[in-house]
């Protein structure tokens, strides 16, 4: 009978150590992977929102490991859907985590207010493949709505809304000028053309809601700054709701990204929580 080896106190912190810097180095390599060329935008447009099931840190390296990833298990889990790995399938490494009982200083387990026992939670590296790496079959592409449509124009109200709790109110205007609309932070408006389809009011809402929500203004972030978070982030709750915007985008999306790792990983976990709060508000 094979008996399961104990170890040390000494040995389980080495593990957690090594643990650790691996973690570090691979998510400081995936965030690097955010200044090649085009490589925001297409995180933007496919790898987040292909991805959207997985934590921040998860689909980022995903993504990073494999920019066409969609869905990833384990190899067991694939085995237990019936599904097979390919034999060249490559391996991706993402987070995953433990969980262990808590225990006080004389190795008694704690419990809770309910006399359960408290868990603490530990993540480990493990390995994953993605669903084109198996014999399953691929799933079709979704159909993407037109810009000129009112698919959309249900999400309206809520928008309003998540626009009031904010503090600001929502102004529609006859003549807005060259802008489709914008977020007046000294007077608390949000203005938007009255012309506009319901999806295209939509997307201005999402867009300028990301402004106000985030605070993302020019004065702290700096205009380009501020426009590719705010555009960026409505790109990728739009794209959630089937409506692709990326053709109306701001230019430079493409190739921003310049900076340091850590204001890469800020600004990105920045827009993750603007298009959380945003597809929440929608219902998504």
């Amino acid at each position: 009978m094979k008996t399961k080896r104990t170890f040390t106190a000494a040995e389980k912190q080495a593990w957690k150590e090594e643990q650790i810097a691996e973690q570090k180095r691979l998510l400081e390599s995936a965030v690097a992977e955010l200044t090649a060329e085009d490589a925001w935008r297409n995180w933007i447009l496919y790898g987040r929102n292909n991805l959207r099931k997985y934590s921040f840190n998860n689909a980022l390296m995903i993504w990073s490991q494999k920019k066409t990833a969609t869905l990833v298990h384990g190899k067991k889990q694939w085995e237990n859907e019936g599904i097979a790995l390919n034999s060249d399938a490559k391996p991706i490494k993402i987070f995953a985590p433990m969980f262990f009982a808590k225990k006080d200083a004389n190795g008694k387990e704690e419990l809770d207010e309910n006399g359960k026992p408290k868990k603490k939670v530990w993540f480990k590296i493990v390995t994953v493949y993605d669903i084109t790496d198996t014999d399953a079959p691929e799933a079709q592409a979704p159909v993407m709505l037109d810009v000129e449509g009112d698919d959309l124009a249900d999400h309206i109200a809520a928008l309003e809304g998540f626009a009031r709790d904010l503090g600001f109110f929502v102004r529609y205007q006859d003549d807005t000028g060259k802008a489709l609309g914008w977020c007046d932070y000294q007077n608390h408006d949000i203005i938007v053309n009255k012309h506009l389809t319901g999806n295209g009011t939509v997307r201005v809402l999402v867009h300028e809601l990301c402004h106000a929500y985030g605070d993302i203004n020019y004065q702290d972030y700096g205009r380009e700054n501020a426009e590719v978070l705010v555009e960026s982030a409505t790109l990728m709750a739009l794209g959630l709701l089937g409506f692709d915007v990326s053709k109306s985008s701001v230019p430079y999306i493409a190739q921003w990204g310049e900076g340091s790792l850590d204001a890469l990983k800020k600004y990105a976990a920045t827009v993750d929580d603007l298009v959380r709060t945003l597809t929440n508000k929608m219902g998504v």
